[in-house]
């Protein structure tokens, strides 16, 4: 059988299509290596999927409602700043060179290599904490509970620049992580394959010794002699796919199981760990197959949509970034003010427990008796007014939020051409846009006795 289906666990695994493969019932599987390009060296390149932050808020979670009153956070700004800061780590991650492409998408249900997710724990205005993790199409995380972060020195703000972002470290801080964590892949992948390049080598020598025994026996034939006895060689075992393989195999075959279960369903094996459901690869297809071939002009299609998606997404990030900075440059030195003021204030408060401090149902006490904590108390509320009621802040606030809305209530539809004559209109948040357009996809994938039409998708 020269397979459409190669079996990974077990021999030579690595070569998909040059294989000739015979299988004999309840017994192993022999191939034998008929070239070397079985095994590329080049480096497997990786596609990004940069998920939209969360807030680090929710509007019925009473706990993280309190500490973005704290923060003097704004529920809107926090917002706009998943959108604005899933732009900017998607624009580091895209600049690493093992990076073909990263893009920004609604949800962690999408076809990709690799996946960022994260949240904002705290955003004030002079400091930025985003907790993330990376994790692969396998369902393996790669880093987990990654936190970067960056308070704003003193007098960075006299240095302002008009389009300056004062938290480009904290980008790039999670780029550099992640560009760690790829070169210790690579390095693991080219072992691999030089590893494999040679068990080939070898395996090639073998063949061609064991047909030269061929020929000299048949030419001792040919001259009526007996020919001399020629044992099948043992090929060697070529060691599994590197780790980046398996993942970018892996997406494609996860991507095929669901727009062609027929043909894909069993590719993918699903198992249970202590810490999850990871996915394996359990064959490998034929890429010379024409439904192999359907599958990648699916995919294609598939791609140019989240490149669309993701375009829409950085679109009204470029309209935030337009006024963040200046947001940032009024915010910060009274976000610096009341920061000061409640550590001082938190500080007596905690010292005035341990000393007797009796607080009333309504969260008063009797300042005559603790007159230093009551002026803490007074300064952080006068902290507090002075942002809220601040002119510059509230001016630059109120068109982040205008845009934030726009993006909450108008995301820009997208135009999906089907060939010539059929154009469809997707509208809706992200997320419902990509579910209608899967939908669309799958329905055409399912016509096996049609050609799948030129798919193109444009913003209006």
């Amino acid at each position: 059988m020269s397979g459409r289906k190669i079996c990974l666990a077990v021999s030579i695994c690595v070569a998909l299509t040059v294989l000739t493969v015979s299988v004999a019932e309840g017994q192993g599987v022999r191939r034998k290596p008929e070239t070397q390009e079985a095994i590329s060296s080049s480096l497997p390149t990786l596609e990004v999927a940069v998920v939209e932050l969360e807030p680090g808020y929710s509007l019925t979670d009473q706990k993280s409602m309190e500490d973005m009153v704290k923060q003097n956070a704004y529920p809107k700004v926090r917002n706009a700043e998943t959108v604005y800061f899933s732009s900017k780590i998607k624009e580091a991650i895209q600049g690493l060179r093992r990076v073909t492409d990263a893009f920004i998408v609604p949800t962690r249900d999408v076809y990709a290599d690799l996946y960022f997710t994260g949240r904002i724990r705290k955003s004030t205005g002079e400091h930025l904490e985003i907790v993330w993790n990376l994790h692969d199409a396998t369902g393996k995380y790669w880093l987990t509970k990654k936190v970067s972060k960056l308070r704003l020195a003193d007098g960075w703000d006299r240095f302002f620049t008009l389009g300056m972002d004062p938290f480009d470290s904290v980008y790039t801080d999670i780029a550099g992580q992640i560009s760690k964590e790829l070169q210790r892949k690579a390095r693991d992948h080219d072992k691999r394959v030089t590893e494999n390049e040679k068990l080939m080598q070898d395996n090639e020598k073998r063949r061609t010794e064991y047909e030269e025994r061929l020929r000299n026996n048949e030419e001792l034939i040919a001259q009526g002699q007996r020919p001399k006895r020629v044992r099948e060689p043992k090929y060697k075992k070529l060691k599994d796919l590197s780790e980046l393989q398996k993942v970018t195999m892996l997406r494609d075959l996860m991507l095929a199981g669901y727009f062609d279960a027929g043909n894909y369903y069993d590719y993918v094996k699903e198992r249970r760990t202590r810490n999850g459901q990871v996915y394996e690869v359990a064959l490998l297809p034929n890429k010379q197959e024409p439904s192999w071939q359907r599958v990648e002009q699916v995919s294609a299609a598939y791609q140019g949509f989240v490149g669309q998606l993701s375009g829409s997404y950085e679109n009204y990030a470029q309209q935030i970034g337009e006024v963040y900075g200046e947001y940032i440059r009024a915010m910060y030195p009274l976000a610096r003010e009341f920061r000061k003021a409640e550590e001082k204030r938190s500080l007596l408060w905690g010292l005035a427990i341990i000393g007797g401090l009796v607080v009333l149902a309504d969260g008063s006490f009797d300042t005559d008796q603790w007159p230093e904590l009551a002026a803490a108390v007074a300064a952080v509320a006068a902290a507090t007014s002075a942002i809220n009621e601040n002119k510059d802040i509230n001016r630059s606030r109120l068109l982040i939020e205008e845009v934030a809305t726009g993006f909450e209530t108008q995301f820009v539809p997208l135009t999906v051409a089907l060939g010539e004559e059929q154009q469809l209109v997707l509208e809706g948040r992200p997320k419902e846009q990509l579910d209608r357009f899967v939908q669309i996809l799958a329905a055409e994938a399912q016509k096996r006795d049609q050609e799948i039409p030129e798919i193109t998708v444009v913003g209006l």
